[in-house]
């Protein structure tokens, strides 16, 4: 019954994270990219709208839920538990970030966003982690440890990549910074970089929370 749910629900990431995902590149195109006005070409907007975090882990989100639904047969064992953590993890990030950080100074959604937003910042950041928590300790499916310290190490490599990359595009574009917190030309290197340990630290601390709950699941099993 779980193992059934926890397909379903994963199906239900991909369609709904892969759409959104598609729509919001289309979107991109048609709406001018207020955030940074020098950005105007389509490929411009395109690639900035692809930069946020907020892309990146839903973009994930969807294709662990499609790994959800095939039982995740075409990767390795390893992988399969690094991508099931960070898909959870970096949307709860996303939806955490948004709602009691991002949210009160946002535009109000038109359009598509009227269906991207909510999925991007609500739906799937309730699903993944929904998701991987029937996965990990009510199904029958899981044969061995999710979280080690290997697995949530490697969790840290695509967080990682999207801050070199980030920061990479806000040195070579003379300043743009997809979020506040980070833009280390308006907050000096210092603060961002103190913003973004606190956040790498708060999702190694999240992995190892959960990681003990599950080492006390597994021997409760026995």
């Amino acid at each position: 019954m779980i193992n059934q749910l926890v397909r379903w629900l994963g199906l239900i990431m991909f369609l709904l994270g892969g759409s959104a995902f598609i729509l919001s590149g289309i979107n991109s195109q048609i709406v001018p990219f207020e955030n940074w006005p020098a950005f105007t070409s389509g490929p411009e907007k395109l690639l900035a709208n692809y930069s946020y975090f907020t892309l990146w882990s839903n973009l994930l989100g969807a294709l662990v839920g499609l790994g959800y639904f095939t039982n995740f047969r075409r990767i390795s064992p390893t992988l399969a538990k690094v991508v099931r953590i960070d898909a959870a993890l970096m949307l709860t990030v996303t939806g955490l970030i948004y709602n009691l950080i991002l949210r009160a100074t946002a535009s109000p959604d038109e359009g598509i966003e009227l269906y991207t937003n909510p999925v991007f910042h609500i739906i799937m950041p309730i699903l993944a982690p929904l998701t991987w928590i029937l996965f990990m300790f009510f199904g029958d499916t899981k044969t061995e440890r999710e979280i080690t310290l290997t697995t949530t190490l490697l969790a840290l490599v695509i967080p990682a990549v999207w801050t070199i990359w980030t920061v990479f595009r806000g040195i070579t574009t003379g300043g743009y910074y997809p979020y506040g917190f980070i833009n280390a030309d308006k907050l000096g290197w210092p603060v961002a970089i103190r913003n973004i340990a606190g956040i790498y630290i708060g999702f190694f601390a999240a992995v190892s929370l959960v990681g003990g709950v599950e080492k006390l699941a597994d021997r409760r099993k026995r």
